[in-house]
């Protein structure tokens, strides 16, 4: 454990709980509906767990799918809220016509230690590109 995580967990307790990101789509400014994407959830580059590639049609590609994390949250126990926990949603292109690897569209991160509602996020990335996820964050505490 580094100095910085046993700072950050001083006067908390440990509460394991299921995340589920519930991943419903990606909507695009612009036409993409030759392309096929995939979305894969992380922390510090452990624990990738991701979609299947689904194919775009115009502006919107539809995944309805679910990934699952288990995580150990970190309550405080003076104020009884849960400490940050980020992970990364990192969206994969894969381009008609080509058998390479997928190439990185856009990223963008989120808090799993609170429930979050479907709603749209802005991609962030090296180029720009306007679109945005759908997703949602749900959690069973009922792992102790």
């Amino acid at each position: 454990m580094t100095l910085g995580h046993v700072i950050k967990t001083i006067n908390c307790s440990k509460v394991k709980a299921k995340v589920n990101i519930v991943i419903n789509s990606l909507k695009f400014a612009n036409d993409a509906s030759r392309q096929r994407f995939s979305v894969w959830v992380k922390r510090q580059g452990k624990s990738n767990r991701g979609t299947l590639f689904a194919p775009a049609a115009e502006n919107t590609c539809n995944f309805n799918e679910v990934v699952s994390h288990s995580v150990t949250l970190y309550k405080d126990k003076t104020t009884g809220t849960f400490k940050r926990k980020k992970f990364q949603v990192i969206v994969l292109c894969l381009a008609p016509g080509t058998k390479t690897e997928p190439q990185e569209y856009g990223w963008c991160e989120i808090d799993v230690s609170h429930k979050k509602e479907m709603s749209l996020i802005p991609l962030r990335s090296i180029h720009y590109v306007d679109a945005h996820i759908q997703l949602a964050v749900e959690i069973d505490y009922s792992l102790d």
